[in-house]
């Protein structure tokens, strides 16, 4: 309910900003905010599991939510939409595996599967790079990160 509530917020935050209805940097701020506030619920549901895989897997999901943000920052739009997605999936995926560890429901199916999630973000911004939607920075970064994710979830894969 409370991730809820933050897309809620931030969505208006956006429409508001986006029809001069609030300062960019007011804007900018209370999106930072609501992102971190979205950050630590998806802890403290890792957390609350009382495993250890609950928590790698939070942190996973985390990282890649920040992800997320910053290819809506740094990438056009149309550009960078099936990246996003992917990685949309990937996070809601991840989710859902908190609530299986939660629930004592076997896992290794819905890592592989966001594996395979990620092998996909990876080959698109190999592509994004080569065609020039993006500039070598931001694919080093989005590659560092999205190949990290790979090895943590690989981690949590290891310790079942």
């Amino acid at each position: 309910m409370a991730k809820a509530m933050l897309h809620i917020t931030e969505f208006k935050v956006e429409l508001l900003n986006k029809y001069d209805r609030i300062d960019e940097g007011h804007a900018d701020y209370i999106e930072n905010s609501l992102h971190e506030i979205r950050n630590n619920i998806v802890i403290l549901m890792g957390t609350s599991t009382g495993s250890e895989q609950g928590i790698m897997v939070a942190y996973i999901e985390v990282d890649l939510l920040n992800l997320r943000d910053f290819i809506e920052e740094e990438i056009e739009w149309e550009d960078g939409l099936c990246l996003y997605l992917f990685l949309k999936s990937a996070t809601c995926m991840l989710e859902a595996t908190i609530f299986k560890i939660s629930m004592n429901i076997d896992i290794e199916c819905i890592l592989s599967c966001i594996l395979w999630k990620l092998d996909i973000a990876e080959c698109l911004t190999r592509c994004l790079l080569e065609k020039g939607k993006i500039t070598q920075e931001v694919a080093d970064i989005l590659l560092d990160r999205i190949i990290q994710a790979q090895i943590d979830v690989e981690l949590v894969q290891n310790s079942l």
